[in-house]
């Protein structure tokens, strides 16, 4: 959401000054200054900062070199098919497996290809180059390029979504100059033939939209509510919850979480400078879900938690979904 709302002010600001509308400009930057310094005064007063940690390390962090090879990591691995997939969903294993027994296993490689060329082309054929849609979509993907989790993974195809209207633009344009030149111009054919690849487009999209509907996405993903919905009903309001996910786990915990420490940290002495009463030992959240620990927590923290059952009670555990709840009495 703050890559969104900072891509948009950009873009606004950027636009209204590349078109000389200067008197416009200084209102926006004259808003945007303030609500910035207000934001900035708001947060400092209540101990906080005007980006989080986590978003200055992931997005503002690393030295320029570092950047530039993490930024050219991303655009590999969206090329690899995640953005194709984003807008035609009939890539992945499946597909590849099916290919392959017929020897065509190279075409979705292709037609991944094909479909950056004409999205590519059909940014660069659409005229007048100054809409402010055209700014927005380049600061956009240079934020969601800039972004580096190793941990969680930094290409997701949920950030592409903001954006998508645009690239199925861009890519019509460019399904546009490709059917031209194959149909002379004649404006019929390309209207039959843009009809044609609009319904082969549409198929899957609509298949994949009643999978969705008959199989949620929320019924693919881990449940966070499984251990913390039992804090939430059973433990004090005002203790403090150690979980892998804070952010997401605080609404079924409703109680005030912290992350897992870093590797090298002690896990007691981290513990107790937080003042954690609970912790919440449980899958990543990731979809399709799984229900393996992850490595850090099964060679790191679960170790130590099982060594002393005194000090950390089992007080919940779900053996179907690998979830365990931990009381800390130090």
């Amino acid at each position: 959401i703050r890559t969104i709302g900072i891509s948009l002010v950009i873009a606004m600001i950027l636009y209204l000054l590349t078109t000389r509308r200067f008197r416009e400009a200084r209102t926006v930057i004259i808003i945007f200054v303030a609500g910035f310094l207000f934001l900035a005064w708001f947060n400092g007063r209540n101990g906080g900062s005007m980006f989080s940690s986590g978003y200055e390390a992931q997005v503002l962090g690393n030295s320029v070199s570092e950047k530039i090879g993490q930024v050219w990591s991303n655009v590999l691995g969206y090329s690899n098919e995640v953005l194709a997939s984003s807008l035609i969903p009939i890539f992945g294993s499946g597909l590849d497996s099916f290919l392959g027994r017929f020897g065509l296993g190279f075409l979705p490689f292709v037609l991944n290809v094909l479909i950056l060329i004409l999205i590519a082309w059909g940014f660069a054929v659409w005229k007048p180059k100054l809409e402010w849609m055209h700014i927005y979509v380049i600061i956009y993907v240079l934020g969601i390029l800039a972004f580096w989790n190793p941990r969680v993974g930094s290409v997701k195809a949920r950030f592409l979504i903001p954006i998508l209207p645009f690239l199925y633009f861009y890519l019509i344009q460019g399904m546009n100059w490709l059917a031209g030149k194959f149909s002379r111009q004649d404006a019929r054919r390309i209207a039959m033939l843009l009809t044609g690849l609009g319904i082969v487009i549409a198929l899957p999209l609509l298949a994949r939209n009643l999978q969705d509907w008959r199989n949620p996405v929320m019924n693919q993903m881990t449940d966070l509510s499984i251990g913390a919905s039992w804090v939430a009903e059973n433990a004090p309001m005002n203790v403090i919850v150690m979980v892998n996910e804070p952010v997401p786990s605080y609404v079924h915990v409703q109680r005030k979480t912290i992350g897992y420490p870093k590797d090298g940290q002690d896990l007691e002495k981290y513990l107790n400078n937080q003042g954690i009463d609970y912790i919440i030992v449980s899958p990543l959240l990731q979809s399709p879900r799984s229900f393996e620990l992850d490595k850090f927590v099964e060679e790191k923290i679960l170790p130590i938690l099982e060594a002393d059952p005194g000090k950390f009670l089992v007080v919940y555990t779900n053996p179907k979904y690998n979830v365990t709840v931990y009381q800390y009495r130090p």
